[in-house]
């Protein structure tokens, strides 16, 4: 069982969607358990696992840092797909909800590249991870068009190359290539 707290205690909610690193080191996956790190927690949120050190961070922060914490509702379309490289330091993920970074405000899906472990020490846990969105046009504007963003616009289902260096993705948005 995968979804355990750092002490081991099993999550006291659904959990689901997961992904496994290649190197078979992580696994990241939803949960609306509150009981998986000390953070304060309700609804679901996006975390990872180190399954060597039993280790568990919470990857869905908003930008001031807290728990995303989305209702059952509007998460139930969230985290449906992950996929991580192949050490597992690149997670990559779709979602609509628009507080992960400044100035997000198309109201659609979009794809995020969460690095683990930005200070290149080869400890995921140690730090903060830094997170992007790389679902955007030439010149770095954000996607726009194509559905209705509430519902199925956006880009969703990315899927990412062994090394990280290509990723693809399905996308409504009209001004992206």
């Amino acid at each position: 069982q995968v979804d355990l707290s750092e002490s081991g205690e099993a999550a006291n909610d659904d959990s689901r969607s997961p992904e496994i690193s290649g190197n078979g080191r992580y696994v990241y996956f939803a949960s609306e358990a509150t009981n998986l790190t000390d953070d304060n927690l309700s609804g679901l949120n996006l975390f990872v696992k180190d399954l060597n050190t039993g280790e568990v961070a919470l990857l869905s922060r908003n930008s001031d840092g807290d728990p995303v914490n989305m209702n059952s509702i509007f998460g139930r379309l969230s985290f449906t797909k992950n996929t991580a490289t192949s050490s597992g330091r690149y997670i990559f993920f779709h979602d609509r909800y628009q507080n992960y970074i400044a100035d997000a405000s198309n109201n659609g899906f979009d794809i995020y590249a969460a690095d683990l472990d930005p200070d290149v020490n080869g400890d995921f846990f140690d730090s903060s991870y830094d997170l992007r969105r790389v679902s955007l046009a030439p010149g770095g504007a954000e996607g726009t068009g194509g559905g209705t963003p509430t519902v199925s616009g956006g880009s969703r289902y990315p899927s990412v190359s062994a090394v990280g260096l290509y990723l693809t993705f399905e996308s409504t948005h009209t001004n992206l290539f």
